[in-house]
């Protein structure tokens, strides 16, 4: 946990490995050290019934942390990064973050920014899980100084406006920005439960024809003063001005 791989391409920026270690490949997306000194990750509604964690980036990530002790998380909420014959996720300071994207749309954009920014084979980006977004703020908790910065609203950007990644000083923590507000974040934990909140979109199947399961998005926006920690549901075909998504990077 203390001695962080750095994948072939990267290279250091800054921080410590208890603290903010930071790389960056030469596109400059930038991932910070989460570091698991038990090897071990979990989340906090591992045992409520009505979340369930199924998606393939949580079952490989676990794998991987129980390997090399850590996984890395995007130092800054994604932009969309425009290839010339479409659009990849990127973690970069200054951009503008992708909102008004479709869980869906949000997962194959993390997926494929590993491929298109070319990092080795057994190196992988895909959308942030509920384990390494529960993961990260107990780590920003216990290490950053503030132990209740996953439960404030004193950090992040509720103004308005959303901000350029990376534009709001005081949601700079251990070198990770932007967790509690700027834009809300999609992550693959799935709520089974009754749908109380609002719809954004009429559609009941999403572009598999199977039918619309519904995602938890995290944190706070520029639009709604809500901690980092918070969390709701939504159809994951739906999307809102004020929604963006994070990736994370880990090894096979």
């Amino acid at each position: 946990a203390d001695n962080p791989y750095i994948p072939e391409g990267f290279s250091y920026v800054g921080g410590e490995a208890k603290k903010g270690y930071t790389i960056s490949d030469e596109s400059g997306n930038e991932y910070v050290w989460i570091p698991c000194a038990d090897g071990i990750i979990t989340r906090d509604r591992l045992l409520n019934a009505e979340y369930e964690e199924t998606s393939d980036s949580a079952s490989e990530l676990v794998n991987s942390v129980a390997k090399y002790y850590g996984f890395y998380i995007a130092r800054y909420e994604s932009s969309a990064y425009d290839t010339g014959s479409g659009l990849v996720a990127s973690t970069r300071e200054g951009e503008i973050p992708w909102t008004d994207v479709t869980y869906l749309d949000a997962v194959t954009a993390s997926k494929v920014s590993a491929e298109y920014f070319g990092y080795e084979e057994d190196i992988k980006t895909n959308i942030i899980n509920s384990y390494a977004w529960d993961t990260t703020l107990a780590w920003l908790n216990k290490t950053s100084g503030d132990n209740t910065y996953s439960s404030s609203i004193n950090h992040g950007n509720y103004g308005g406006t959303i901000k350029p990644t990376g534009g709001t000083t005081q949601d700079q923590v251990n070198n990770i920005c932007d967790m509690s507000g700027n834009v809300r974040e999609w992550t693959s934990e799935i709520y089974k439960g009754k749908q109380t909140t609002k719809k954004k979109s009429s559609s009941k199947k999403n572009n598999t024809g199977t039918a619309e399961l519904s995602r938890v998005v995290r944190g706070g926006s520029a639009s709604l003063s809500k901690t980092a920690s918070g969390y709701t549901a939504y159809d994951e075909n739906s999307s809102e001005a004020y929604w963006g998504f994070r990736m994370i990077m880990y090894k096979m």
